[in-house]
């Protein structure tokens, strides 16, 4: 019974379409390009503190989460598998400021899939997938973080399924590259 519901909870997080979101919302999104590495960094400033940088080369994606100028955790991709880390300062962080990520996090979905974040630099639609299972598995550890470790996985695919509506939408409206 128990785990209905929570599939119950799940179902209709994931059912709700997010229309509120605003697909042209400014963004507060700096980007940059390093030729020498062959590869691109994004770095998107959220209000509260918190900051999300997204690193692309040719094999593999790296998301980085920061609260307060420091490293809360990262989320990699390379070749199909993903693995993350949490750091010290990330496992030691309260609760409630956990939770106030999360939300942040939620919140900038617009903004972290901005398709104009970084002019010149072109992603297909599977690009911006693999960046919402990343997005996903970092707030899932936020979620484990500010509730104990008993609601992560729920909360990573609410983002998921947030992120996902985004691009889904943002192709409909413009289907190059997707």
């Amino acid at each position: 019974m128990h785990h209905h519901i929570v599939g119950s909870i799940l179902t209709l997080t994931l059912a709700a379409p997010p229309d509120a979101y605003d697909l042209a919302a400014p963004s507060t999104t700096e980007c940059t390009f390093e030729f020498e590495e062959d590869r691109w960094v994004e770095s998107v400033v959220l209000p509260g503190g918190g900051e999300i940088e997204t690193i692309e080369a040719e094999s593999s994606m790296t998301i980085n989460f920061y609260l307060d100028g420091r490293k809360v955790l990262s989320v990699a991709e390379r070749d199909g598998d993903i693995d993350s880390r949490t750091t010290e300062y990330g496992l030691a962080l309260a609760p409630e400021r956990a939770a106030e990520f999360h939300s942040e996090l939620k919140a900038a979905m617009p903004s972290l899939m901005s398709t104009d974040r970084c002019p010149g630099v072109s992603r297909s639609k599977v690009d911006e997938k693999f960046k919402c299972d990343l997005l996903a598995v970092g707030a899932g550890i936020l979620g484990a973080l500010a509730c104990g470790g008993l609601c992560g996985g729920g909360i990573g695919g609410s983002v998921k399924a947030v992120c996902n509506w985004i691009v889904d939408k943002a192709c409909e409206k413009n289907s190059e590259g997707c």
